[in-house]
């Protein structure tokens, strides 16, 4: 199976997630990865494998923070939709998943080798075309979760 990470963003006009670098766009807060990660000699932060990114869910989005997970998803966030990329995608800008929790299912999108911020931030803006709002789900169940119709 090909993972899907999932990724609660807001939508920019043209209805693509919107580039920059709060918690609801595509991007990376600078402020988790200054904490975390080396400086090159100029003091610039390196990004890199095992260094942190922008947060997903692989290949389900019920594991999503109910106060990032959008509400027509049974979350709290009423600025969110979801978008989902292929894995495989992330690849050709040179970014990769990193370990992925087995049990909440999070994971984040980081650099596959080690570069500034600066071109961190330029790849994962690259990946915009990659994705694609998610349809919200059609049957919401009395307790609050939601289930995706799968037909079996």
């Amino acid at each position: 199976m090909v993972d899907s990470p999932f990724r609660a963003m807001e939508p920019d006009e043209d209805d693509g997630p919107k580039v920059g670098t709060a918690r609801n766009m595509l991007g990376v807060r600078l402020g988790e990865l200054d904490k975390r990660s080396p400086r090159d000699a100029n003091g610039m932060v390196l990004a890199g494998p095992g260094r942190g990114g922008p947060s997903v869910n692989v290949n389900d989005w019920r594991k999503m923070p109910a106060p990032i997970k959008p509400k027509a998803f049974g979350g709290h966030n009423s600025l969110n939709v979801l978008f989902i990329a292929l894995a495989s995608r992330l690849e050709p800008a040179r970014l990769a998943l990193g370990e992925v929790h087995p049990t909440t299912r999070h994971a984040c999108v980081e650099a596959a080798d080690e570069c500034p911020i600066s071109e961190f931030q330029a790849r994962i803006a690259s990946t915009r075309p990659a994705w694609s709002q998610a349809p919200p789900p059609r049957t919401l169940l009395g307790s609050g979760a939601l289930q995706a119709r799968t037909g079996t």
